[in-house]
């Protein structure tokens, strides 16, 4: 065991060296493993060090294989990843940028001997690692060999690119305003830290009112832990607050600093490219100093989009707007072996390059369904169709990557002008789904992942026909950013309906719904069937179903959903949608044909019928039938009763309502609905 140690000591001195990291795999029995790695964890005991899985290692600190992004905002020198079926790429990303310069990875590689194509990715891109094998000895890598020292303070270096992004947050809180502040980075250039830094200095300078906003409290970790350190003992910290003295330090999420417009004195904004533009302009807009900061490259997802849309519009909109990119990593030197092959075996850096559009033919456009087997060998497509979908969307990440590799419901499909690559397609097919599942669906007992499409429709509209049917659901799709709004994205998806016709029985695509993004699949035929009832916590937009049969043979149910959708729609605006923008709601209000005045067809008051059963038998929600239960109570007034009127006619609060009727809070006030529901369904009297 000793000689083992001596190779991994060997790999922590060359890091050392070279202020870089080094990685490591353990290829073996377990035991061998864990006794290896209980060596390690002997030697480094003084030092943090952090594991990602289940082995009950004598570490600082354990998560989850899924939970890396619990050690956000720390630091270690050794950390243990079990490698298995259970793989996280996001979480395993997340770890790795809590290593520091000088520190070692330990891989252990316990796959099965059936791999799946993910797990064909992983192994073939382990093998450029170094590798301590039981059998055959160690296997060094020319990835990750020790270069020449350089003789530049790398660290002296990066902080005073950090220092200066303190000083640019500052200046920007004390200084004149309506002068926003740009902050970009790649994953471990300290831009939180940076945010964190500078809260801490001006709550010390003066008392200043400081929100921070972001898609998740998670992701402002490091901004609090930060400012609290150099605090002190005086700052006095809650979950998402943090108070010093007279001034204050808080986290409010992105949809709520929108409705509610709280007073403060500067506005952080960090990982603003998974903040949808719309709500980013209305900040910049409503406040006078406001940081935008986010990743460029990262497990988060991405932020090029922002990049390309909303620092355009900012500029524009505003006579000065500071930008400053950091891009000297804090925790190890540039050229980092380990950061290189995080990116390459993740597609996080790949970078969509411009095309020029003159040269192009636009009239010689198609669509190619990729083989993913092909990848292994050449992953050329892969890399630029992954790439187009980064930059596109900012929530892409590497457990994307791996979904798509490992999922053979999931395809990538590439378009091309001619011989040049113009866009990508990530689908997935849904469906069919058996009839006793659909049953348990239907009553909200279950809710079977990779079905997301069957299964809204199955309940939440009670569309039961759709068990039976196979979808293809657009999952995204990307255009090269000089090609957009010239008709090539409706002409890609009409393509992919044409080439799927006799594969599938309708296309469907489910996204946060925006006035752009719905006027442009309204355009590819898609017609609107099911408008979330809350805001997406990450995005802040409603979840829209769309779907589209124009070249199969099931076009008349789905004109049976979208009326019936656009009267509750209408009729949803007061209450459900009361905060939907006005602009999303006059898009889809203007594709209302069938208005106040709708007559339902037998099959769609059958469906209505059956859906008001299965919420009085257990399924649905209140919220979700709310519209069908004053319609059938309106056309069948004699059923009515205070309870009934109070709750769905007037719409009083459920805090009135289980204290007018001594119910237990809401799930009373729902459980009691459900019963009076099912005592009318039972009268045969009782009709829509």
């Amino acid at each position: 065991m000793k000689a083992y140690l001596n190779l991994l000591l060997d790999l922590q001195q060359q890091a050392q060296s070279q202020g870089h990291r080094q990685a490591v795999v353990l290829r073996g029995e377990r035991e061998w493993q864990v006794a290896v790695t209980a060596k390690a964890t002997a030697h480094w005991r003084d030092k943090p060090s952090f594991a990602l899985g289940n082995e009950p290692f004598s570490v600082t600190k354990q998560v989850a294989i899924n939970r890396g992004h619990q050690l956000l905002g720390q630091e270690c020198q050794l950390l243990i990843v079990e490698l298995d079926e259970r793989f996280d790429a996001n979480s395993f990303n997340a770890a790795c940028g809590t290593l520091a310069a000088g520190g070692l990875v330990i891989l252990l590689e316990r796959f099965s001997s059936t791999h799946n194509l993910a797990q064909q990715w992983l192994l073939q891109h382990l093998a450029r690692v170094p590798i301590l094998d039981q059998q055959r000895g160690f296997l060094p890598s020319v990835d990750f060999q020790a270069k020449v020292d350089s003789q530049d303070d790398f660290f002296e270096l990066a902080l005073k690119s950090q220092q200066s992004a303190v000083e640019n947050v500052v200046k920007l809180a004390l200084g004149r305003a309506q002068r926003p502040l740009v902050l970009t980075a790649d994953r471990g250039r300290g831009k939180s830290s940076a945010l964190g830094m500078a809260c801490a200095h001006l709550m010390a300078q003066r008392p200043i009112s400081i929100v921070v906003t972001a898609p998740t409290p998670q992701a402002v970790t490091p901004v609090f832990q930060h400012a609290q350190a150099l605090l002190g003992e005086l700052a006095i910290r809650s979950k998402w607050q943090l108070s010093f003295q007279q001034s204050q330090l808080q986290f409010i999420a992105p949809d709520n600093v929108i409705e509610t417009l709280p007073p403060c004195d500067l506005l952080l904004v960090d990982e603003a490219a998974a903040i949808p533009q719309r709500l980013l302009q209305n900040m910049a807009t409503a406040y006078s100093r406001v940081v935008f900061s986010t990743t460029v490259h990262g497990y988060e997802g991405c932020g090029r989009g922002f990049s390309l849309k909303f620092v355009p519009w900012l500029r524009k909109t505003h006579a000065q707007v500071r930008l400053q990119h950091l891009a000297l990593p804090m925790r190890w030197r540039q050229g980092d072996p380990l950061e290189q092959w995080l990116n390459d075996t993740f597609l996080l850096s790949d970078e969509w390059g411009a095309l020029q559009s003159t040269v192009l033919d636009f009239s010689a456009l198609s669509l190619k369904r990729c083989d993913k087997r092909d990848w292994l060998q050449d992953a050329q497509s892969l890399q630029s169709g992954f790439a187009l979908l980064v930059q596109a969307h900012y929530q892409t990440s590497p457990n994307d990557l791996m979904q798509l590799l490992s999922e053979p419901e999931i395809e990538l499909w590439l378009a091309y002008c001619g011989s040049t690559m113009i866009g990508a397609v990530m689908t997935v097919e849904e469906g069919p789904i058996d009839s006793q599942l659909a049953s348990e669906i239907a009553l909200g007992r279950r809710r079977p992942k990779g079905a997301l499409t069957p299964v809204m429709l199955i309940g939440q509209v009670n569309a039961l026909n759709a068990a039976s049917l196979r979808a293809l659901r657009v999952m995204r799709i990307a255009l090269s950013p000089e090609l957009q709004n010239r008709g090539l994205g409706q002409g890609v998806i009409q393509l992919l309906q044409q080439q799927s016709a006799g594969q599938y029985d309708y296309v469907s695509t489910c996204f946060g719904a925006t006035d752009e993004l719905v006027s442009f699949w309204l355009q590819c035929g898609f017609v609107p069937v099911r408008l979330g009832l809350s805001r997406d916590a990450a995005s802040g937009t409603y979840s829209l179903l769309m779907l589209n049969a124009r070249e199969f043979d099931h076009e008349s149910w789905i004109a049976d959903l979208a009326s019936a959708f656009q009267f509750e729609f209408s009729q949803s605006l007061g209450s459900q949608f009361r905060s939907l923008e006005s602009s999303l709601v006059t898009r889809l209000l203007k594709q209302n044909s069938v208005g106040v005045t709708w007559t339902p067809s037998a099959v769609q008051l059958q469906r209505i019928r059956g859906l008001l059963a299965n919420f009085a038998h257990g399924g649905s929600s209140m919220e979700n039938v709310l519209v069908w239960l004053r319609y059938a109570l309106l056309h069948s007034p004699q059923y009515l009763d205070e309870f009934l009127v109070a709750l769905i006619l007037q719409q009083q609060s459920i805090t009135e309502i289980a204290s007018r009727f001594g119910l237990p809070g809401r799930r009373g006030v729902e459980q009691h609905l459900r019963e009076q529901i099912r005592i009318r369904l039972e009268d045969t009297q009782f009709t829509l």
